[in-house]
């Protein structure tokens, strides 16, 4: 079965040219009048013209009353789950369509109305007990695909009959996506594996109705995916995950930037101007939330910052960092807000606009079915003349509909322009490195504060590379055989493999060394401190795609030199951050007057059911009790909050946190990298508490989040293209600076280092609210001074986000 091609041309093609058609508009090279698009085929269509000079359609009663008839079945339906009237409904409008005297306003009306009540059908067979096999669905849903194909193939030249069927289509699209998810037997989950491959591997006919190009490889990824949850085969898992990874491939190539760019040296000033413009304010944005926040729900990876990572390069490639910068922010914001703990992905009503059919819900799901439309049709029965023109009507009515929703409160920050000048208020504190990587461009962008920055590129760094360092990083943390904290106990009876493991995560650091941190501390003129109990200066980073993963505050030389100036650490105190808006609105936020301090929530889990014993959890609270008591607090002793064991219910963790400035979490955690607001932290008696629920109840209170629990800041090398994480999402979800780990730590070194951090945060009986990076420094200086600045898996998974 290949795939070799996920997205077929057709895809790409159609926003290839809608881009080139953007720019000729703007270059003036063809005027702005898009009914061409629609009037090639209006001698076809029995439709009247509008003063607008679009076709107003006519159907006959006998038409309407076929459809009322079916919509009264459906409804009736929906009421009883009786089968039979959906088959009854199918019936009649399928009768009517089999007449040879249908005419054509009729027969494209009567096929929206039966892919419709198919895709109904679908819909309520999965909220109930569904007797039909999934199978039978991925069949209704690939009949209604060529319905809808036809339909629009028929139906009149009028914008807002083509918006309405390629809506539908959009919608029939990403419903696999549901249907998928859901859970099946077995053999219903294999039968349909079996029939896709099969569909795949059969040529003989090029005719034939099955789903091609890009929405088939989404349902064979989703489908295996679906396999290996059913079965727990990992031939089906590892085959789903080549499976989107070709996917994100196919995907990364639909932003033809050279397209957009290289026209405007041609253009005079005011053109260059409104061009330049609809790329910024239109182009970027609509591809951006059309084929990553709705192609999120079919392809479950963050896509837009994959886009948002190539427009960067290219913009930087062309001198225009600070363009490129701002589009690549304005995709990792819009990562989080595919997660839902940010600002909402933009499908809904948006005021009196969105209620009407070119609501930008409507229009996005309509550019999405246009999408899908080219890419099944392929060269065949592609009945639309210039789809690249209806694309960009259908782009230019989203302009206005955002516009209009600019104003509104709840969209406001989706949409909020995240200008150059306002990122660099990430570096009020300390300076911060952003690295973008594209193909085998790397660029460092370094921001000093002051609003002074600079960008340069690193040579040698290289998409290959980062993915043969990831691969290498990943096997030598797999060659541990620990998943947990707690685990350590096998650890010290695996002799020459230790050894290994080390060899490799030292090449990886060395790597990082030489290739991307070495070259940056130079570029700013930094040197090793001479005393190392001193405090360092601060660096923040903020890695993007496949750097998010790399280990760069532990980058250096171990096992062979002992040469000063051969690690970061000597050089200075890291820090992480998943964006640079995120950073400055808290250094904003952070010049008002903070809040008073409301105290500290801990909690331990040192025994759970099926999961590791991780005892020294309570040693840890016990170490930040005595910080708190050890000194008495100006005006008042804090006020500490200790649940354990089976005190760690989910409402009372909550309530804490709403009362408290600061949380310890010392306990098991789960991470779900394709939904990361499910990513959730172990309580008692089995409950959950997810991002999710600490973003809704909590956030807004939150000054400093611990979470000594495993695996908090590790995403997942597979299926990611940014650090989308527990402790990343913390940061997101509000809280304003995190400590967290990147693979499992030890039971006995997490006291070690939540001791030092409170000791310092708590130093001379003040609460220091902005010294959590240099704590954590200093704590892992002091475990590094005890077991060997060689043993980097001991000291070096901790690591601070934020401020």
């Amino acid at each position: 079965m290949a795939f070799d091609s996920v997205a077929s041309a057709g895809f790409t093609k159609l926003v290839d040219d809608t881009v080139k058609f953007a720019m000729k508009i703007y270059g003036g090279v063809v005027d702005n009048s898009l009914d061409n698009a629609l009037k090639s085929s209006a001698q076809e269509n029995n439709g009247t013209p509008t003063s607008s000079g679009i076709y107003e359609e006519t159907r006959s009663p006998e038409a309407i009353s076929i459809a009322e008839q079916a919509k009264a079945l459906m409804a009736e339906f929906e009421k009883t789950g009786d089968i039979r009237l959906t088959n009854q409904a199918v019936s009649i409008l399928q009768s009517y369509l089999d007449l040879e005297r249908t005419p054509d306003n009729d027969r494209h009306y009567i096929l929206f109305t039966l892919s419709l009540t198919l895709c109904r059908r679908v819909e309520i067979q999965l909220s109930n007990q569904s007797t039909e096999t999934l199978l039978d669905l991925h069949l209704i849903l690939t009949r209604c695909v060529f319905l809808l194909r036809q339909a629009v193939n028929l139906s009149p030249p009028a914008i807002d009959v083509k918006i309405k069927y390629l809506c539908q289509l959009g919608h029939t699209a990403t419903l696999w996506s549901t249907t998928l998810s859901s859970r099946w037997p077995d053999h219903d989950v294999l039968e349909l594996l079996a029939k896709l491959k099969a569909e795949q591997d059969d040529t003989s006919d090029p005719m034939a109705e099955k789903i091609t190009g890009f929405v088939s490889a989404v349902v064979m990824a989703s489908t295996l995916s679906t396999a290996f949850g059913a079965t727990k085969n990992p031939e089906y898992r590892n085959e789903g995950r080549v499976m989107y990874r070709r996917t994100l491939r196919s995907i990364r190539d639909v932003l033809p930037l050279d397209a957009m760019i290289d026209p405007i040296d041609s253009m005079d000033f005011m053109q260059k101007l409104r061009a330049l413009l609809f790329i910024k304010d239109g182009l970027i944005p609509f591809i951006l939330q059309v084929m990553a926040v709705l192609m999120q729900s079919l392809v479950e990876v963050p896509l837009s910052a994959v886009v948002g990572r190539r427009a960067a390069a290219m913009a930087m490639d062309k001198g225009l960092y600070q363009q490129g910068v701002e589009w690549l922010e304005q995709c990792l914001m819009l990562v989080w807000g595919q997660l839902n703990l940010r600002a909402p992905a933009p499908q809904g009503a948006i005021g009196a606009r969105a209620e009407s059919e070119g609501g930008m819900g409507q229009i996005v799901h309509a550019f999405l079915g246009l999408c899908v439309y080219v890419d099944v049709v392929g060269d065949k029965g592609v009945t639309i003349a210039h789809p690249e023109q209806l694309a960009y009507l259908l782009l230019e009515e989203w302009l206005k509909v955002r516009n209009a929703a600019s104003n509104d409160p709840i969209f406001k920050d989706l949409f909020k322009e995240r200008s150059f000048d306002h990122l660099l208020n990430a570096a009020r504190t300390t300076p911060v490195v952003m690295l973008n990587l594209w193909g085998s461009q790397c660029n460092a962008l370094i921001l000093y504060g002051e609003g002074r920055s600079e960008c340069f590129r690193l040579d040698g760094v290289t998409e290959e590379f980062a993915a043969k360092l990831q691969t290498n990083f990943r096997d030598g943390l797999q060659s541990a055989h620990f998943r947990s904290r707690g685990d350590e106990a096998l650890e010290e009876h695996r002799g020459d493999g230790v050894a290994m493991r080390s060899s490799i995560i030292h090449r990886v650091l060395a790597a990082l060394w030489h290739m991307i941190v070495k070259p940056i501390l130079d570029k700013m003129k930094l040197s090793p401190i001479e005393n190392p109990e001193l405090d360092p200066p601060r660096l923040t980073w903020c890695p993007t795609g496949p750097t998010s993963f790399f280990p760069l505050h532990a980058a250096g030389l171990y096992g062979v030199s002992q040469v000063k100036g051969t690690k970061i650490f000597e050089y200075v105190a890291s820090s992480y951050t998943p964006t640079l808006s995120i950073l400055a609105d808290t250094n904003i936020a952070l010049s008002r007057e903070p809040e008073p301090f409301k105290g500290i929530l801990a909690i331990s889990q040192p025994a759970m059911d099926g999961q590791t014993p991780i005892p020294m959890t309570v040693s840890e609270v016990e170490a930040l009790i005595a910080a708190t008591t050890a000194v008495k607090v100006v005006d008042d002793n804090i006020k500490v909050q200790w649940l354990k064991d089976a005190e760690v219910t989910k409402e009372a963790v909550l309530s804490g946190m709403e009362s408290s400035t600061w949380v310890h979490l010392a306990c098991h955690a789960r991470q779900y990298p394709l939904n990361t607001s499910e990513s959730a932290f172990m309580l008692a008696n089995g409950e959950m508490l997810s991002l999710a629920d600490i973003s809704t109840h909590v956030a807004s209170n939150g000054e400093l989040a611990f979470l000594s629990a495993c695996q908090t800041a590790a995403g997942d090398f597979d299926l990611s293209e940014e650090g989308v994480h527990l402790a990343a999402g913390m940061l997101v979800a509000g809280y304003r600076g995190v400590i967290a780990t990147t693979w499992s730590v030890r039971d006995q070194d997490a006291p070690i280092v939540a001791a030092a951090v409170y000791r310092r945060l708590l130093d001379g009986g003040n609460i220091n609210r902005s010294d959590t990076a240099l704590a954590l420094h200093h704590g892992a200086r002091l475990l590094r001074e005890q077991v060997g600045q060689d043993e980097v898996m001991r000291w070096a998974p901790f690591i601070h986000l934020g401020i």
